[in-house]
Formats: structure tokens, sequence, C-alpha cells
């Protein structure tokens, strides 16, 4: 045979793989392409839809960005924010501004008081929004790589607001009202985790942050009655992320593969560095597969990588456990790996970006874990009165809730004024129930919660 014969051959066979990589998703009930993905989107009434009654919320303060994205016109106008009073912000790591801690100071309690009071009706139409049963926004997916999702930020203005009214809650020592803004929080992170992309499932997981947040600051709280804390344990054991990392590598499947449609100046600002890429006049117009190294086969190889990799990554989430995402990541980590040492481009550009976000599920789901050891602790804490905590009864507790990073129950820690429970993290050490880093410390952190209270054990404090 001649060489351009083994080279057809060769060619032939690699777009036989993607084909049949491309049937047994089809096989398995997942879409493949955009179109597919676009199809799967079932219409929601709108009477029944929460999306319609927010956006409606949202398009009465700001008719001029909202109404213009619903008709799908351009440039879309920059969104006025939701605005939270600025006495009680403060700035953040992650760049944006969020809430003091608790205790607030007379002047903090006062503005947000204030806020409370002036927006009281707006919250209320939001609440119930959120009593809706179903959750769908428009998305118009198939129409770019970039699928456009306004609604988005507009959901974490809307968390924030809802969040700042349970701490106001706190702060008043109404745990009834903050519980009833938990549940909120709760619905909010539960909307958010059904949209389809990885971007609505990272949501959710900040949104489970702040709700995660709130019970332990109720935990803390003497005063909050024992007989809550069922209530409790049902709120959080609706945190949870089961499956969430998996359905969203099905839609990142589907926007990465369409990637192999665009053109070179498209990939270009997909990239950190677009100048790595970017070529010059016409050839940015080119598609990848209409130049000359995509007839080589180049790319169809990059393509077979991709599928290949997704094929794994949910072969290995199939339980959609927190344990089986980081599973799931390790293999996409160690395929983006192999795509860069063998200069599969779009396989090394897409893929990272997705094995971060199942480390960042699974320290969620691992603090939600800690949550639900630390209300049982204080069921029996509460249940006994003035007797002493039995170490064994709270090491049995403890060993019931595993650490998603490793086959280990979670840790206890505790001092005079409070407990640390806490599973090693991703480093797999563990650091003594260490939750935050120091001043020039770039590891050496556990994942968990601190509870401000002390638990009533006979001895002195220990680290269990």
């Amino acid at each position: 045979m001649g060489p351009l014969t083994v080279f057809a051959i060769w060619r032939l066979g690699v777009e036989r793989d993607i084909a049949r990589l491309e049937q047994r998703a089809r096989d398995a009930g997942e879409p493949i392409t955009l179109a597919e993905l676009s199809a799967a989107l079932e219409p929601v009434p709108n009477e029944e839809n929460v999306a319609v009654a927010l956006w409606q919320i949202w398009e009465d303060e700001d008719p001029e960005h909202w109404k213009t994205l619903r008709s799908g016109r351009a440039p879309f106008l920059e969104r006025k924010r939701f605005q939270l009073p600025p006495e009680i912000l403060e700035s953040r790591a992650s760049g944006r501004d969020g809430p003091a801690e608790l205790p607030w100071s007379d002047a903090q309690a006062k503005a947000v008081e204030t806020w409370a009071q002036s927006h009281a009706t707006r919250m209320e139409m939001v609440a119930a929004a959120l009593q809706l049963p179903q959750c769908r926004f428009r998305v118009q997916i198939d129409l770019d790589y970039n699928a456009f999702l306004p609604h988005l930020a507009a959901l974490r203005d809307e968390a924030d607001a809802i969040n700042l009214l349970a701490l106001l809650a706190l702060h008043k020592r109404e745990h009834a009202t903050a519980t009833l803004h938990l549940e909120q929080l709760i619905r909010l992170s539960e909307l958010t985790a059904k949209d389809l992309t990885l971007l609505g499932k990272l949501l959710s997981s900040n949104l489970k942050q702040q709700a995660i947040h709130i019970a332990v600051h109720l935990l803390a709280t003497e005063e909050f009655p024992p007989e809550s804390l069922p209530q409790l344990d049902a709120l959080m054991r609706r945190v949870h992320s089961d499956g969430e990392f998996r359905n969203a590598m099905i839609t990142e499947r589907a926007l990465a593969g369409s990637a192999f449609s665009l053109s070179l100046g498209e990939i270009a600002r997909l990239v950190s560095d677009p100048g790595r890429y970017r070529a010059g006049g016409f050839l940015n117009q080119l598609r990848l597969d209409e130049f000359p190294l995509g007839w080589t086969g180049y790319f169809a190889v990059d393509k077979r990588l991709l599928l290949q990799t997704f094929e794994e990554a949910l072969a290995a989430a199939e339980d959609g456990t927190a344990e089986s995402a980081l599973l799931a990541g390790q293999i996409l980590n160690a395929r983006a790996d192999q795509a860069k040492a063998s200069f599969q481009l779009l396989t090394a550009i897409l893929v990272p970006g997705s094995s971060k976000a199942a480390e960042k599920l699974a320290r969620v789901e691992a603090r939600r874990r800690c949550v639900l050891a630390a209300i049982a602790i204080e069921s029996l804490a509460r249940n006994l009165g003035s007797r002493s905590l039995d170490h064994g009864a709270v090491e049995a507790i403890l060993a019931e809730t595993k650490d998603p990073f490793g086959d280990q129950p979670l840790k206890l820690f505790i001092s005079a004024n409070a407990y640390v429970i806490y599973a090693a993290g991703p480093d797999r050490q563990d650091d003594g129930g260490i939750l935050e880093l120091g001043a020039g410390q770039e590891s050496g952190v556990d994942v968990g919660i601190k509870v401000a209270h002390p638990l009533p054990f006979p001895d002195e404090p220990s680290n269990r």
C-alpha cells in the first residue's frame, strides 16, 4: 500500500472512533451536540416557572437591560445590580464584596434593618417566586460555544440579598426567621443546580456555601432550640451535590465538541493568552478544519481524545457522589496533561476548568457532611442537659460520615470555646483542624466548620 492509502485508512479509523464515541453517548441518552442539548430542554409552563417570575421582577427594575435580553437584540446594556447597603460590605479575597461577619455594630445593624424595610415588598415577591415548582431560564445554548447566561449573575445577587436577611435575623436572635431565609437560600441553590452548565453548578456551590455558613451560625447559638435541630438536619440534607458534576460534564462535552467548528479567532477568545493563537486577517475567520493542519487529521485526533476523556470521566462519576467526582477530576487532569504533551490544542484548553470544578464541589460536600455531624453531636449534647458527652458516642457519629477526600472518618478538634469538625481536604493531610491560611501560607489547611461554643466533655480539650 502506498503512503496515501495508509493515511486514508488511518484517517478513516479516527473518524470511525469519533462516530463510535458519539453513538455510545447517544445510546446512553446523553446529548452530544449543541442542537441535541437544546432539544433536551423541555418547556416549562410560565405559571409554574420560577425563571419567569424572577425575570419579571428584574425587568420591572431595569427594563432596558432585561427587555433587550428578552428580545435577543444586541448590544446588551450593562445590568443595574441590586445593591446591598455599603455600610455592611467588606472586601473579600475573591474580589467580590460580602457582608461583614457577625456580630455587627449598631450602625451596621441599623443600615441593614433600614435596607430590609425598604426592600421588604420586593423580597416577598422573590420569596413567592421561589415557591413555584419548576425553573427553566431561556438559554440560547446552540448559538455559540459561550452560551449566554445573564440570569446567573442576577441569581447571585438574589442569594446575597437573602443571605443578608438571614444574617440580620441571626443578629436579632430571630432563629425561626433565619431558618426561613436559610430554606430560601437552599431552594435557590437547588434551582441553580438544575442549570445545564458547569457555571450554573458552580454558582449553586457558592450558594450552598452561604447556606452552610448560616447553618453553622444557628448551631453556634445557645438559644437555638433543640427541637429545631431535626428541621436543620433536613435542610442540610437538601444541600447535596449528588450527580451535579456528572450532569455538568455531559453539557461540557457538547460545548467542548462544538469548539471544533469554531474559527481561529473564536478559539483565541477562549484562552488566557489570545495572541498565542491569533493569526492575521482572513485566517481568523477560517474554521479549524479549513486549515491545512485540519486536513491532516490533527484536529480529528484532538476531538477523539476529548471525547475519550469525557467518556472515561463520566463513567468514573457514574454514582454521582463527591468521591466519584474527584476520581473523574483526576482523569480529566491526567488527560489534560496528555493533551499538552501531545499538542492536542483544544483538549488541553477546555478540560482543565472542568477538573478544578470537581474539587470545589467536593469541598462544599465535605463542609455539608461536617454540618450534619455537628447537628447530630448538638442533638446529643442538648438532650443530655447538664451531663457530659461521651467520647465514644461522638466518635461513632464522626465515623458514620466520611471525608470525601479519603475513606476516613471526619475529625474533631475541641478548644475551650469552640469545636471544629473537619475533613483532611485535597492534600489528604490532617492539619489539626486549621481552616484558614495564615500570612504567607500557601497550603496546610483542612476543610470543615467551626462552631463557636464549647461541647460538654468531661476532660480537657483535645484533638480527637
